[in-house]
């Protein structure tokens, strides 16, 4: 389990090395796939897996109780978004897709910051 911990910690990692990279074309999939039909829910569904599988996994791996506290965190913010209203959601959405490309690196940095913290809270103890 702390494999898989681990690899969530690697994912976080590498989407923020190419957010740094190429956030203009990070941001264009991303509102490709916001704007879809189905692409909200399935990336809300993905933050819920993912936050299960922090919380899941953390017993395994050397920091349970760090990866607790960030899986429910995760798990409480994604769980916003299942519950806001459409008009809420678009504007939300597009909020988030008018930032400028130096905000997307600011993120994409704190995020490659935050999947390293994973990575190594996921080492078994």
């Amino acid at each position: 389990m702390a494999t898989v911990v681990a690899a969530i910690g690697w994912l976080n990692i590498l989407l923020g090395l190419f957010g740094l990279l190429f956030p203009a074309f990070l941001m264009r999939r991303a509102a490709h796939l916001w704007r879809s039909r189905h692409g909200g829910h399935l990336a809300t569904c993905l933050r819920l897996l993912i936050s299960a599988l922090l919380v899941i996994g953390a017993p395994y791996c050397r920091w349970p109780l760090a990866l607790q506290i960030i899986g429910t965190l995760s798990l409480v913010t994604a769980l916003q978004v299942v519950f806001l209203s459409r008009e809420r959601y678009v504007e939300l959405r597009e909020w988030l897709l008018s930032r400028p490309a130096s905000f997307i690196r600011y993120s994409s940095a704190s995020g490659m910051l935050f999947g390293m913290l994973i990575v190594q809270a996921a080492a078994t103890p």
